[in-house]
């Protein structure tokens, strides 16, 4: 079995979002402006749409968002979903796990030029079609024809075609399947009993309980891809990288990696939120919790503004809001609040011109 690897780019991405102002949207608020539901619903709607077509803003999608549409009804997804093809621009944020990914990567070039970049929109965003994984493969029987430079071509033009799909392309291919019965009866992770475990060994103590969760984090995420990582870095560099570890407090590992993750704001946020979750030992999870926590990891470090009408989500960044690595984004909770900034950002336009 012969096989060629593919990542689902779009060389476009950075030129279409470069100078627009980030606005993801929970999905209440997506099904508000596709169902019109109120006047609100509908003026937010507008101003979003036109301020898309003026190169003023974007709503990038996430994970969760587009996971959520597939538990409606064909009618109702392909209307959400032609909606979110004009206002993403067909763009959504990479997965959790390949921005972490990246993070340690732009945390270690700083070893390599003394340079350390924040993530470029290239990075942070991909195409729809990836919002499962940005990288795949094609496995060729021995008996495919052709030659080994026409497979690695078959490759390349499937991995475009895929790139290039559109969320409605999804939808219609999904047309006689919808809603996803995969989604609908899908089991929530196994949150409570870790929020459980986690609430009885520290006693309760909120500063214990993050030591808990980071350290959860660290050894299960960021020491395997910093050990990776560094391991691809010219000679140099890693020993220049082993002297920056050795220059950590040894005797607190908490703290030496607290430091490192202050380089890692996803990476970060999903360590206070997973944190925060557990605050209520009796709280019993649900998928909504799911995608509720996806929803709010990536885009709140790297969006500018980040709209959610849902109560917990709302309730977190009102108490605790802080705490996370939101590069001043904007939290918006409600269609009235939405409108009030996308007329100021209508205003801004209007003033440039």
């Amino acid at each position: 079995m012969n096989q060629h690897d593919f990542e689902l780019t779009d060389a476009s991405i950075a030129n279409k979002v470069s100078e627009r102002i980030a606005i993801p949207l929970d999905m209440n608020v997506w099904n508000f402006l596709a169902r019109d539901v109120s006047a609100e619903a509908t003026r937010a709607k507008e101003l979003l749409t036109n301020l898309v077509v003026d190169g003023k803003v974007f709503c990038p999608l996430t994970f969760s968002v587009i996971t959520e549409l597939f538990k409606q009804n064909y009618e109702s997804a392909l209307r959400t979903a032609t909606l979110m093809d004009q206002l993403s621009l067909n763009v959504c944020f990479a997965l959790d796990k390949e921005i972490y990914n990246k993070e340690v990567r732009s945390f270690l070039q700083r070893f390599v030029d003394g340079k350390e970049i924040r993530l470029s929109k290239n990075e942070i965003y991909v195409p729809v079609s990836a919002f499962l994984g940005s990288f795949g493969n094609l496995q060729f029987p021995a008996e495919f024809p052709g030659a080994e430079e026409q497979r690695q071509e078959f490759t390349q033009n499937v991995s475009k075609r895929l790139a290039s799909l559109k969320l409605t392309d999804i939808v219609n291919m999904l047309k006689e399947s919808l809603p996803l019965s995969l989604f609908q009866q899908q089991s929530p992770p196994e949150y409570t009993e870790v929020w459980k475990e986690r609430w009885e060994y520290a006693k309760g103590n909120k500063a214990k309980m993050r030591e808990v969760e980071q350290d959860n984090y660290v050894r299960q995420v960021l020491i395997p891809e910093l050990q990776n990582e560094s391991l691809k870095l010219p000679s140099e560099a890693i020993q220049r990288f082993k002297d920056y570890i050795k220059s950590l407090p040894q005797n607190s590992p908490a703290l030496a990696s607290t430091k490192i993750l202050e380089h890692m704001p996803a990476l970060k946020n999903a360590i206070q939120i997973m944190t925060i979750t557990g605050y209520d030992p009796t709280r019993k999870a649900t998928m909504n919790d799911f995608f509720d926590i996806q929803m709010m990891l990536t885009p709140l470090a790297y969006a500018d503004a980040f709209v959610s009408t849902d109560k917990w989500i709302r309730h977190l960044l009102t108490t605790s809001r802080s705490i996370f690595e939101t590069e001043g984004a904007v939290c918006i909770s409600s269609l009235s609040e939405l409108i009030t900034f996308l007329e100021d950002c209508k205003s801004d336009e209007q003033g440039d011109l």
